[in-house]
């Protein structure tokens, strides 16, 4: 028993799987849990001599989130508002443990299986959510305990992973049992999408229907699996556009366009976007600091910006979008950094795409598409499953690369 309690992989599992079903009920939880799994995993950094390898493996990966954290930091200490906090810098610094993370899940030999149960965690704690909704009656948006938009991108994601591994994604091969249980848990986590009315979710879903087709036409050759697929796509098409946000929101978009139109999501966000393109003009290299694009918003609104909005000034915290956050806040410098880290995951997986880069690809492509109108760095527990499920789809590709020894823990201690 003793044992079991002291194994390190089944912490890291319990840590994991505590998080994800953390989510729907309680940030605070899942953010501790996610900050031990840092902790515990930088701690073994300093266990295993194996380290220089893994970060070779990683080194442009590492460079890449190295460079975001520096710039950030940097964008903070000469920023133009003294009044934006050093906290807003936590989130970019996190990204550091993206290397840290893979490192641990590697060395302890964490199967596919068991990061499947992981996935099968989340599922379940959103299909319990889920049900509670039904029982109370609930008629508004489903949000759990944090905005709609961002829930609704994460159960969209959840789902999508869900089906992928159970469609059989991996290169590990998974039992019936476990796939018929992802393919379950990732119907349930796609109403809740829909039920958290978020549109921007149809772009993850997409992208999970085009990887798909694209693995199943290329790799397994199965026509008729990528014929099903395009159908049942043709299919959703039609009932989405019978939803009253779906039929909405094509007005929106030409009135938004148009400028000025700010009484719909879509039409602030133009706005949000509009002045965070004016802020990079007078402040291209590093912005105007990171945690200070509410404050940027009390000088340069109507006068300079030509922003129309409704809101008062200083009400928004972030633009919107995590390219025109970064692109306002750390400037050129941090946006170059920041899609060079996310092309880097898209090549990453387009690399290894027969050997389970598929859902690295997806998992990148996705959080690529939810930062269109989101900012995925804006809160401690969206930078953290941005990490955890990147570094999940890192392990999934290969466990013992190429060309490289695979040594145990027992056989790596200094």
């Amino acid at each position: 028993m003793l044992s079991i309690l002291s194994s390190p992989r089944l912490w890291l599992l319990a840590l994991m799987a505590i998080f994800f079903a953390a989510q729907p009920w309680h940030r605070d939880v899942g953010v501790t849990a996610f900050q031990l799994i840092c902790l515990f995993s930088t701690c073994c950094l300093f266990f295993f001599r194996t380290l220089i390898d893994q970060v070779r493996e990683l080194k442009v990966l590492a460079i890449g989130v190295s460079g975001i954290a520096a710039i950030a930091v940097l964008s903070w200490i000469f920023r133009e508002y003294d009044e934006a906090p050093i906290r807003a810098v936590k989130p970019y610094i996190f990204l550091l443990s993206i290397v840290p993370i893979v490192f641990l899940i590697r060395i302890q030999r964490i199967k596919t299986s068991e990061l499947a149960f992981v996935l099968i965690v989340a599922g379940v704690s959103l299909l319990v959510y889920g049900t509670q909704q039904f029982v109370t009656g609930y008629t508004g948006r489903w949000d759990g305990v944090e905005n709609a938009v961002e829930f609704g991108n994460y159960a969209a994601v959840m789902a999508c992973l869900s089906f992928l591994l159970s469609f059989g994604f991996a290169r590990d091969r998974l039992s019936w049992l476990t796939r018929i249980t992802l393919f379950i848990v990732g119907a349930a986590e796609l109403y809740i999408t829909y039920k958290s009315g978020t549109r921007s979710s149809l772009g993850i879903v997409l992208i999970a229907v085009l990887i798909g087709v694209a693995y199943f036409s290329v790799v397994r050759k199965s026509w008729v699996i990528v014929l099903t697929l395009c159908l049942v796509s043709l299919l959703s098409m039609f009932m989405l556009k019978d939803t009253p946000r779906a039929k909405f929101l094509q007005s929106e978009v030409v009135q938004a366009m148009d400028g000025g139109y700010a009484s719909g999501s879509l039409g602030q966000r133009f706005e949000m976007w509009r002045l965070a393109v004016c802020l990079a003009g007078e402040f291209p290299v590093l912005g105007v600091g990171v945690g200070g694009f509410k404050y940027a918003q009390l000088d340069s609104w109507k006068s300079d910006c030509d922003v129309k909005i409704t809101a008062r000034k200083g009400y928004y915290h972030q633009a919107h979008s995590v390219y025109f956050q970064t692109l306002a806040t750390m400037g050129y410098l941090g946006l170059i950094a920041m899609l060079g880290m996310l092309i880097t995951l898209v090549t990453l997986g387009l690399r290894y795409f027969k050997s389970s880069g598929a859902l690295l690809l997806f998992t990148a492509l996705s959080f690529m598409a939810a930062g269109l109108t989101v900012d995925l760095y804006f809160k401690d527990f969206m930078v953290a499953r941005f990490i955890l499920l990147i570094s999940i789809g890192v392990c999934l590709i290969s466990r013992a690369p190429v060309g490289q020894s695979t040594t145990t823990p027992a056989d790596s201690k200094v």
